[in-house]
């Protein structure tokens, strides 16, 4: 039987190994605060953002609706709330994905109000210091979310955008999935503090970035990511963004504008 060279078993596992590590990472491109003060001009492929991550989340060039993927597929929700399936060549501003493994299940609490679910999820999450893939599959009584159609330059701050053109959708007595983030405080300037997520009903057919909602049956997985990695856009609209600002009222005012 013959012995592999050192330097091939060597590679061998250093490639495993660099599976193995990417799996536990999260991949982000750009800041929040960048699209918080309106940088909206997408550079960043779903062709190349498809090789970082099979699950995650964002938005399309020019914010044109929201960005979605689960189970290695790319979804564009657009200003009506329908999914369309994203092309290779689409172009995204800012998104986060990672290779999702369930590290931890759990039943879904019923009844369960927004708040009160980001309450159960911290009941579960032990390692607040990490950033949480958060899977959860299920029925949910009722759900509203939201999309923003493509915008024209010159570009407005995100908060501005969302309290005067964001489109509302409620739904009820429906299945499908939810796919979010928690991102812990201390990287409040890179992305969301808290929890951040968007909506896909099973026959990911409509969906939308979540403001509230009412839980039925359903689970929960969760994927912790102890390594992060961003790419930053090298652009020269990004390059003269005055980006160290405090968001908390950009943010509030961005997360959770909703209209009565």
């Amino acid at each position: 039987m013959k012995t592999l060279p050192f330097w091939l078993i060597s590679l061998c596992f250093l490639s495993v190994s660099a599976i193995s590590q990417e799996r536990q990472q999260l991949f982000q491109y750009s800041t929040i605060n960048s699209l918080l003060d309106g940088n909206y001009d997408g550079h960043f492929s779903l062709k190349k953002l498809a090789r970082k991550g099979n699950f995650g989340l964002g938005t399309y060039d020019k914010l044109n609706g929201e960005l979605i993927a689960v189970d290695g597929l790319f979804y564009h929700i657009d200003a009506d709330g329908k999914a369309h399936l994203a092309t290779p060549d689409m172009k995204t501003p800012f998104a986060m994905v990672n290779h999702f493994t369930t590290e931890l299940s759990q039943p879904l609490k019923e009844n369960l109000e927004l708040e009160q679910l980001y309450q159960y999820l911290d009941s579960l999450i032990t390692r607040t210091n990490h950033i949480q893939a958060i899977r959860i599959d299920g029925t949910f009584r009722k759900i509203t979310v939201s999309s923003i159609p493509a915008q024209s330059k010159p570009y407005r701050k995100l908060a501005e955008v969302n309290a005067r053109e964001q489109t509302y959708f409620h739904y009820k007595n429906l299945q499908g999935t939810l796919v979010g983030y928690r991102f812990p405080d201390y990287m409040d300037n890179l992305n969301i503090p808290g929890y951040h997520f968007h909506f896909i009903d099973a026959n990911r057919k409509f969906g939308g970035h979540v403001l509230s909602l009412l839980t039925g049956k359903g689970k929960v997985d969760i994927d912790n990511l102890p390594q992060f990695k961003m790419l930053l856009p090298d652009d020269e609209a990004f390059a003269k963004q005055a980006l160290n600002f405090n968001n908390q009222e950009m943010l509030e005012k961005a997360e959770t504008n909703q209209k009565k």
